[in-house]
């Protein structure tokens, strides 16, 4: 089978701060009844979007704030997000000065995530957010592939009370709704530093039910299958923690054609060391 073929290498890498954030609304918006009266429809269910206009509810108005106006007793989203689980059920009494409203309106693009750093890693990150905003990349079970990418958008510089630890608030343009409000995600933001580390290309990386592997060139000319621990990636490569040592030669492009022990031809990039 012919293949293209390229070595695991050590590359110098970013070094990234991490800890475990929780997504929040940018902006929540408490949906009232503009009259008194009894709620008679509910025409939302929890999670569901809306956008400005859309009908939530109606309500039947008592006699003397009707006024005649057909429109008094529609409830329509005053802005646009995602809508949680309704506050009020129909037959309840309802009017402008409830404190709970009849639902809430959760804007998610952009969506916030809340995360906190040892307070002896917020002096980089402060320096750092004087030269301007901040990438900042949110990951969840996967923890190679990121989410959402996003930046710094202020920082609670202060220790949250009887902790050693700062808060911070990134902020996510979230248009293809990767996050949602409560979801817990690692969140990397880069710290000004580089290590060394062993990286292969991401074209080389595949995936099974079983986790991450890669197809590993041996000096007979055949593929074998090497699980792969990764970590995180950086441009077009990412790193390796376990299952490659540096100089081994994997497959980056003809994979699918590929099955444990395939012999190869490569027609492309390096051949394994005679050694192996």
């Amino acid at each position: 089978m012919p293949v293209v073929t390229a070595s695991a290498a050590l590359r110098t890498v970013p070094v990234y701060l991490k800890s475990v954030g929780t997504a929040v609304a940018s902006r929540t918006t408490v949906v009232r009844s503009a009259v008194d009266g009894k709620l008679t429809e509910i025409d939302f269910t929890a999670g569901q979007r809306v956008v400005a206009g859309d009908l939530l509810a109606r309500v039947e108005a008592r006699a003397d704030q009707a006024r005649g106006e057909p429109d008094a007793t529609e409830i329509r989203a005053p802005a646009s997000g995602m809508v949680g689980g309704a506050l009020r059920h129909v037959g309840d009494r309802v009017s402008p000065g409830d404190e709970t409203g009849i639902v809430t309106i959760s804007r998610t693009d952009p969506i916030s995530v809340v995360f906190a750093l040892p307070e002896a890693m917020l002096r980089a990150v402060r320096e750092r957010l004087l030269q301007g905003s901040l990438p900042v990349k949110a990951y969840d079970h996967d923890k190679v592939h990121a989410l959402a990418v996003g930046h710094l958008r202020r920082g609670e510089q202060e220790s949250q009370q009887g902790t050693d630890k700062g808060e911070l608030v990134a902020t996510f343009e979230n248009a293809d709704r990767a996050l949602s409000p409560g979801m817990r995600v690692d969140v990397l933001v880069p710290a000004h530093a580089t290590r060394t580390a062993l990286a292969i290309p991401l074209a080389a990386v595949r995936r099974s039910s079983a986790g991450y592997y890669t197809y590993m060139v041996t000096r007979h000319a055949t593929a074998h299958v090497r699980p792969l621990t990764l970590g995180i990636v950086t441009g077009d490569f990412v790193v390796v923690r376990e299952g490659l040592r540096p100089g081994d030669v994997i497959v980056t492009d003809g994979q699918e054609q590929l099955t444990e022990g395939s012999h190869v031809a490569i027609v492309e990039g390096p051949s394994p060391r005679p050694s192996e």
